[in-house]
């Protein structure tokens, strides 16, 4: 592991009070399962991700660790030998990768990375609030993110850890949670979280795989947010999976299908690209040779919105989301 001369510089909500905030990326890492299976992309680096920031005008960006070595415990398609590898790098769930996200920010983020470690709720729970404490004396680190689909642990598990609970309620750092349509981290699943814990700040991404339980309660829920990331990828999924609220809402494409979260959840929306994993492909079936284009094409979807709404959805809510109102 590189050792950096560390710098106590923060970014503050004045800092970002007229900037672009991208609330959702991911960088430093190798997501095996992607790489072993021809998956496209399966790593990032920051150096890269600051590129392309600056590439499509996007001034700061909330990155977390792509997840490795949680993957290697449930793919049978992992080489043993591989895994013993990653395995001896790792005390713990993410213990290397938070450790080389926050390394990488220093020496390549350019003062535009405001980096957020993952937390697994799948095994070392005690272990990973050692670590982090030891962390946050030496760097700036600005939230938490969890995985509750790969840890397959459901995310109301939280609830039922007296320390983490107490952990989160004490640190106050926003939280971004995954959302798929499984038992561990959809919309529903998180109500009960997000209600329990009202002084920490949450995230739902994906906007919550267009959970009504969930979107029935948010304009309510003041210490909880959704992001629409990736744009693209996410309208050609959810439109394909829950046609019947697109036609109950009169949402015919990708510019409505914005506008709607805009005009009807307006506090609530949070830019974000997923950045790399803006898009998905396979190299054997569906890959896409334009790939390099994904992400521009992502932001561009919020460029050409008013811009009253654009600033509210790049700015003024992830500001919120960030540091509390």
């Amino acid at each position: 592991m590189i050792v950096v001369l560390i710098t106590k510089s923060k970014i503050s909500r004045e800092i970002l009070s007229d900037k672009c905030i991208d609330i959702h990326t991911h960088a430093v890492g190798i997501n095996f399962t992607n790489y072993y299976l021809g998956a496209f992309p399966y790593c990032n680096n920051i150096s890269d991700l600051v590129t392309n920031m600056q590439k499509n005008n996007i001034d700061y960006s909330v990155t977390f660790p792509v997840p490795t070595n949680i993957d290697t415990h449930s793919s049978p398609n992992i080489d043993k030998d591989i895994r013993k590898v990653i395995e001896s790098y790792e005390k713990h769930p993410y213990f290397f990768e938070n450790q080389r996200l926050l390394n990488e920010t220093l020496i390549f983020g350019n003062g535009q990375i405001l980096p957020f470690i993952m937390l697994s709720l799948y095994s070392k729970i005690d272990e990973q609030i050692e670590t982090y404490l030891k962390l946050k004396e030496k760097y700036n680190i600005y939230g938490f993110k969890i995985n509750p689909t790969t840890d397959r642990k459901n995310i109301s598990t939280i609830l039922y850890d007296d320390k983490l609970k107490s952990f989160l309620e004490k640190e106050n750092l926003p939280i971004m949670i995954h959302s798929a349509s499984d038992k561990y981290s959809s919309g529903k699943s998180c109500l009960s979280l997000v209600k329990e814990l009202k002084n920490v700040r949450f995230c739902i991404a994906h906007v919550a795989r267009l959970d009504e339980s969930f979107l029935t309660e948010i304009n309510d829920l003041k210490n909880t947010w959704f992001d629409l990331s990736p744009i693209i990828k996410l309208y050609e999924l959810l439109k394909k999976q829950n046609d019947d609220y697109f036609i109950k809402n009169s949402i015919n494409n990708i510019h409505e299908f914005v506008m709607f979260f805009c005009n009807n959840f307006s506090n609530k929306v949070l830019f974000g690209t997923d950045y790399p994993w803006s898009y998905c492909g396979y190299l054997e079936s569906n890959i896409d040779k334009e790939l390099s284009n994904i992400y521009g094409e992502n932001v561009k979807v919020f460029q050409r919105l008013p811009i009253n709404v654009y600033k509210k959805i790049t700015t003024d809510n992830n500001i919120d989301y960030l540091f509390g109102k």
